[in-house]
């Protein structure tokens, strides 16, 4: 009885089973010659030609690699070796039209008397098609990452210029009703203010530009005790319009932070102005802010308290995220602008306490002389 070169090759029911079944293309071939000696129904599926007509065909008429020496290298290990690994880069055609993706793996055949080799191949369309998808979604999510970046630079920069220009138009305003009163000097400190803003509004530009290129801040030693009473003097046109208390308790110790003062005096501004509008929105009958300093062995604390209606728990949750907000007409960028730069120099912005009698912040700088890496919470 005349054996056929599949059942030579493949001995048993299970095997015979596995080839005639298996999802994978079974292609025996001669390591020597690179013909073809027996196929599987899933190769003439994938290749669209039946056994016949692959049976003696070459190898390199049925499988092509996508590198120059790709078939000649599994050839010589498979013929070195008895063995090729698990490839990817190949395909299985049976035309110019049937080109099938697939990854392969050979291994040699112990049977006598001809030499021979079992090519795997795995149809890799799905995971092709898969890979392709994954890399659009993934180039798709890129440009949202850059979208979202964009806009939140833009909040940036606008809730960041607004701050001095608001000063600005304060001033200006004040200015304006001095010198129709004739209070020239008074005018001219105004203006000076005025001027000093304008630079404050440049140099806040060129703080968000390193912000942005993610760029260490320019720190010194700052007297935070002479910055909370200058920033506080930017913001009289505005507690003195809105008939809020502001009270200030500054520790009579030297009070010297390492810090950028422009981003310090944003950061008290934003703090100061969100309790103003607190106070307001909730017509507190008589507003107050009050604002201390005090020192510890490694910090200089600024503590920013008011009597406003204090914050839900929900937006406590979210409270220092971007576009976290509960003005209709807020951008929710100030707070976490702020916390950013508190962590920038090491520093922290965080919420002490909030109740309905007001909410209480807590900012803390690195106190001079102290090395960043002994301080600690």
């Amino acid at each position: 009885m005349t054996t056929t070169p599949l059942e030579s090759v493949l001995q048993g029911e299970l095997a015979l089973c596995i080839f005639e079944e298996s999802n994978d293309a079974f292609i025996v071939f001669d390591p020597r010659t690179g013909q073809i000696v027996e196929v599987n129904p899933t190769t003439q599926r994938l290749t669209g030609l039946r056994r016949r007509q692959l049976i003696d065909r070459s190898l390199r008429q049925v499988i092509l690699s996508e590198r120059d020496d790709g078939l000649s290298t599994l050839l010589k290990e498979t013929s070195e070796t008895g063995f090729y690994q698990v490839r990817d880069g190949y395909f299985l055609s049976g035309s110019d039209e049937q080109r099938v993706p697939v990854s392969i793996t050979v291994s040699r055949l112990h049977v006598e008397p001809r030499p021979l080799a079992l090519i795997i191949a795995h149809d890799m369309t799905k995971r092709r098609r898969l890979q392709s998808e994954l890399r659009e979604v993934e180039r798709q999510l890129d440009q949202n990452r850059r979208l979202a970046s964009l806009g939140e630079l833009v909040a940036t920069l606008a809730h960041e210029i607004r701050q001095p220009l608001h000063a600005i138009g304060n001033f200006s305003s004040v200015a304006a009703s001095l010198l129709d009163r004739g209070e020239v000097e008074k005018a001219r400190e105004l203006l000076q203010r005025i001027s000093a803003e304008s630079v404050r509004s440049s140099e806040v530009v060129t703080q968000i530009q390193s912000f942005v290129r993610a760029q260490p801040p320019e720190t010194t030693e700052v007297d935070v005790n002479s910055t909370v009473q200058e920033t506080l003097s930017y913001l009289q046109p505005e507690t003195s319009r809105g008939a809020i208390r502001v009270t200030t308790k500054l520790t009579r110790e030297p009070a010297t932070g390492v810090c950028n003062q422009i981003q310090l005096q944003e950061v008290i501004i934003n703090l100061v102005r969100n309790a103003l509008e607190a106070c307001a929105r909730a017509g507190i009958d008589e507003p107050r802010v009050a604002i201390s300093t005090d020192t510890s062995p490694v910090y200089v604390t600024i503590t920013v308290s008011d009597n406003g209606p204090g914050i839900s728990d929900e937006i406590r949750k979210r409270l220092f995220q971007p576009f976290s907000t509960t003005r209709s007409d807020g951008m929710g960028m100030g707070l976490a602008i702020c916390r950013r730069m508190m962590t920038a120099i090491c520093g922290r912005l965080e919420l002490r306490e909030s109740t309905s009698k007001g909410a209480t912040f807590v900012v803390s700088v690195p106190r001079a002389g102290v090395k960043q890496n002994d301080t600690s919470f």
